[in-house]
């Protein structure tokens, strides 16, 4: 019953949340605002800004098709600034569907960020593992330098000394056991947030 009660009289915040299309003609302040009176009070509770993209271009999904204003131009960061406040105002709250605008291979933001800034590309954990006997030299390719490098032996952990020059790991194993190099792979068309 309880449950009943909270779908027939939902607490404030919870409601509806319709996709808000802004695409089409020119978007202005005052056609935004009369959208808004007329959504005002019909139980919705936040507003989730869409662009439609095409079919074709982007690396995931189509290209996103531009507005008017054009996507995050100052215009447009003005516009949409104003336009959160005005929904407050009228007890909705806005967000912005951002998977065909922020995701990497789209063409917008996150791209140019990459491109000047390669160093925030993802990265993606992998594990070498090598049987390796004490005494040995050991010599083993890998992407980057280990950002962990540890020798299982018996149950405990043994931390060896090595070199890494030119993707190549190279140590004299202090005992035998099994050799795990934790390197980080940059992830293409990705970005560390």
């Amino acid at each position: 019953m309880e449950l009943f009660d909270d779908f027939s009289a939902p607490p404030k915040g919870y409601g509806t949340v319709p996709f808000y299309w802004w695409l089409g003609d020119k978007l202005t302040k005052e056609r935004l605002s009369y959208q808004l009176d007329l959504l005002a009070g019909h139980h919705i509770s936040g507003l989730q800004v869409n662009y439609a993209h095409s079919d074709k271009g982007g690396r995931s999904w189509g290209l996103t098709y531009e507005g008017d204003p054009p996507i995050f131009s100052d215009e447009w960061w003005e516009l949409f600034t104003w336009f959160t406040a005005e929904a407050c105002k009228r007890g909705m709250y806005v967000s912005l569907s951002d998977y065909t605008l922020l995701s990497p291979g789209q063409e917008k933001f996150t791209d140019a960020i990459l491109k000047k800034h390669p160093e925030m590309t993802g990265q993606l954990l992998k594990c070498a593992r090598q049987a390796v006997n004490k005494d040995e030299t050991v010599s083993l390719t890998l992407a980057s330098s280990p950002l962990c490098l540890v020798i299982i032996s018996g149950g405990t952990a043994v931390y060896p000394e090595y070199s890494f020059c030119e993707g190549t790991l190279s140590l004299g194993a202090p005992v035998s056991g099994e050799l795990l190099a934790v390197c980080a792979e940059p992830k293409p068309f990705s970005y560390d947030s």
